[in-house]
């Protein structure tokens, strides 16, 4: 259908890497009356409460990340412009804007879109929405980065070898860092809002009421009826993996920006959305993690060189065997 500026209408966009609490937060906004767009993604043995993402929306940014070359918790400053040239190709936005038509005519105005991957699109998400007169509002999960990647090891599966634990741990904290910073500053000028995890499973109900005000969403049921479906769902259980730095073997120069990414992030939550000093602080971080990406990349230089050789070696070979004998 044609894009109607006339429509009226709620987006919430829940962002946040995987396992930092954003299917619990979408599942509280499913049973306070927004809408999940159907199909979604099954339960599985990782997450058997549900995901409530959206297929169609995980299938359409998985594609866009193939396309960018871009991973999912992508340590490099520079992924987000990549994304972001991505998603500006011709044809991507009318796909989007076609989907987002149709779930708008036939499934409901208050659309819940939850997807760890839709951190690398907002601009997307925004300008498409706003063909239909409607302005995204963006709920960003906060956990804990030594938490997210403690879970993401236990639920995710990854068997490694001691000898890649440190390797691993360097790369999903640096992601996580990279796409939590990254993600905050595309969503601002849009309505936003920044919930810790520990907020939503100790009091869910003074945490969506917060979230209703920033975002102006209306809930049915309201969350003063007790009791309510969402009491089933959310309990402090919830929250299974408790670590800190402690636990996690990285760097000490790591270490030290994830936790003032986190600090600056946390401030954002009880400072205000659009607190100038935690934005300052927020972009003092981001600037301080290029550095540090910037410096890593010049020490794996010559590392990077010798691979591009002997890949370069490895196909001349390959050409070589398959010439035809003389």
């Amino acid at each position: 259908m044609a894009a109607d500026s006339t429509r009226t209408g709620r987006i919430v966009i829940v962002a946040g890497p995987g396992r930092s609490g954003t299917s619990s937060f979408a599942g509280t906004l499913a049973r306070l009356g927004l809408h999940v767009p159907e199909p979604v993604v099954k339960p599985n043995a990782t997450n058997p409460a549900g995901f409530y993402e959206p297929r169609w929306v995980v299938d359409f940014h998985n594609r866009l990340l193939v396309r960018a070359a871009v991973r999912n918790l992508d340590l490099s400053p520079d992924a987000r412009a990549r994304a972001e040239r991505t998603a500006a190709k011709p044809g991507v936005r009318a796909k989007l804007r076609g989907w987002l038509g149709d779930v708008l005519e036939n499934q409901g105005s208050q659309l819940v879109i939850k997807d760890p991957r839709s951190s690398w699109f907002p601009r997307l998400w925004v300008e498409t929405a706003g063909e239909f007169g409607i302005a995204p509002g963006f709920v960003t999960m906060l956990r804990h980065p030594a938490e997210v990647s403690t879970s993401r090891q236990t639920y995710y599966g990854e068997d490694q070898p001691v000898s890649e634990q440190r390797a691993n741990n360097i790369a999903r904290i640096g992601g996580w860092i990279n796409g939590a910073l990254g993600a905050e500053r595309a969503s601002r000028g849009s309505a936003r809002a920044f919930v810790p995890y520990t907020d939503l499973v100790a009091d869910w109900r003074q945490t969506i009421t917060r979230v209703g005000a920033a975002l102006d969403l209306d809930y049915d049921p309201a969350p003063d009826v007790d009791p309510h479906p969402v009491d089933e769902f959310i309990d402090p259980s919830l929250r299974r993996i408790r670590v800190d730095w402690d636990d996690v073997d990285i760097p000490d120069s790591l270490r030290d920006v994830g936790e003032r990414a986190w600090q600056a992030l946390s401030r954002l939550a009880t400072e205000g959305a659009d607190s100038p000093q935690a934005i300052d602080a927020v972009d003092q971080v981001a600037a301080d993690y290029a550095t540090l990406h910037a410096d890593a990349q010049a020490l794996s230089r010559h590392d990077v060189w010798r691979m591009r050789v002997d890949t370069r070696r490895r196909t001349e070979r390959a050409a070589k065997s398959d010439e035809p004998s003389a």
